[in-house]
């Protein structure tokens, strides 16, 4: 993602006096309601300055600009959007930046491999006191553009649920308005024929439904669809669901949710530190709502980019 040139105007002042963490408040995530006393304590506190973007490149200018300053954390309240606009802000910051996540999103799917409570209250507690660790996160390019996502990128069939979801829906439904967009789109599921090319040289060409990228665990409402995957193991979780019959969908939608739907003969899933795909027609992959639909799309991982904090069950060797 390419920030633009001209950064907005208040940047020169962001840093006007002693800042040591930035809070990147996205007004119109899915539980900010829910968070106006948590908005008052951080605005209190010494330090703190708390800032609402105008759109997700006005967040990562921010960011950007912030960590060139000196600020030595940089907090994204909001949902996974944005998350992925703070990270990409701070794809050059210091070694030394600390990143932490306020759950203010519908489904915070990210939040879950982080183990970042849904409970406000408590969340603030873990940014206030948790502890930091290395973590990687992936990187999506295309021939015009590149852009870092912490969690899952979604492509195929997968992708059109997303898409199809309105803010109303995760406005009354939460969570749960990923399940019901699904019931929509698997009576008209699409196939593509796709090339898969593997950091070990080897390419896989098959007819696909779905084929998701992740670096966390869960999407679409906390659904466990990279079970393997560890947040700071240096590898991508490639998961590919092979084209099938009207019974190959029952069966994977109920495997779902007990995890177990990767031991289908269906289902292609693998682990790699680079990936590019090909397909006809096009896949679009979603992150978080943005769409890319060029190829060839190559995925690569960066270990240990973030110092990220963490609560005690996140899925990381700590």
């Amino acid at each position: 993602m390419v920030p633009p040139q001209n950064p907005p105007a208040e940047i020169p002042s962001l840093m006007d006096g002693p800042v040591d963490t930035l809070v990147i408040w996205n007004s119109h995530a899915g539980r900010v309601q829910e968070a106006d006393e948590v908005r008052r304590q951080l605005e209190a506190e010494p330090g703190t300055r708390l800032i609402t973007p105008e759109h997700s490149r006005d967040a990562e200018a921010k960011v950007r600009t912030a960590c060139q300053q000196g600020v030595r954390r940089v907090i994204a309240a909001g949902g996974d959007g944005t998350i992925n606009s703070v990270i990409n802000g701070m794809a050059d910051a210091a070694d030394d930046v600390v990143f932490g996540v306020l759950p203010l999103g519908t489904a915070n799917d990210y939040c879950a491999s982080l183990d970042v409570p849904d409970d406000l209250d408590a969340a603030l507690d873990l940014i206030r006191h948790g502890t930091a660790c290395r973590l990687d996160v992936a990187e999506l390019h295309t021939a015009s553009r590149s852009t870092r996502f912490a969690n899952i990128a979604t492509g195929g069939n997968s992708h059109r649920v997303t898409e199809s979801i309105t803010s109303e829906q995760k406005q009354t439904w939460g969570a749960m308005c990923y399940l019901i967009s699904g019931l929509s789109v698997l009576a008209d599921l699409r196939s593509f024929e796709t090339s898969v090319t593997w950091d070990d040289g080897s390419t896989s060409i098959l007819p696909v439904w779905n084929l998701i990228v992740a670096n966390g665990q869960t999407s679409a409402g906390r659904i466990r669809i990279a079970p393997n995957a560890k947040l700071n193991d240096g590898l991508l979780d490639v998961v590919v669901i092979e084209e099938g019959s009207v019974m190959d969908i029952a069966a994977l939608t109920g495997r779902y949710l007990f995890d177990e739907y990767i031991q289908s003969g269906k289902v292609l899933y693998r682990q790699a530190k680079s990936i590019e795909v090909r397909s006809q027609p096009v896949i679009k992959f979603s992150i978080d709502g943005d769409l890319v639909d060029e190829e060839p799309i190559r995925f690569r991982v960066v270990p240990g980019a973030l110092q990220t904090i963490v609560g005690p069950e996140a899925v990381c060797d700590v």
